[in-house]
């Protein structure tokens, strides 16, 4: 929080400056890079290259299921950057994760799309 308060004080001034590098060091911005590989497969980058043509980032393509998770996985990383794991670690940890929870997630799917079906059918059986 401390380093936080620095940034918000010193951002307008003419004199601030910050490289990329520090930025990512101070403010573990390599958390969005591991939320992205362990719920997409890919960074932001990566995706941007392979879809020059959209707009937006990754998360703009998301499916509602996955913007669940990620927003779980979000919480979830910031506890583990807390209890002092790596990225690597929280990479394992949070894919893991996004594997269980996108499994329940589409469970749940099928079976609303299964009683709807059946409530459509009605009871002709």
């Amino acid at each position: 929080m401390v380093e936080f308060n620095h940034f918000r004080i010193q951002a307008g001034l003419p004199s601030f400056v910050l490289s990329a590098s520090e930025w990512i060091e101070k403010t573990n911005a390599t958390g969005i890079i591991v939320l992205n590989v362990s719920l997409f497969g890919i960074t932001a980058k990566q995706w941007r290259d392979v879809n020059p043509d959209l707009k937006g980032n990754i998360r703009d393509y998301a499916t509602i299921n996955e913007l669940i998770c990620l927003s779980n996985m979000e919480n979830l990383n910031a506890v583990f950057i807390n209890e002092n794991l790596t990225q690597k670690e929280r990479l394992v940890k949070l894919n893991k994760i996004a594997i269980q929870q996108m499994s329940i997630l589409q469970d749940v799917d099928k079976r609303k799309l299964l009683k709807r079906n059946l409530c459509q059918c009605g009871s002709g059986w």
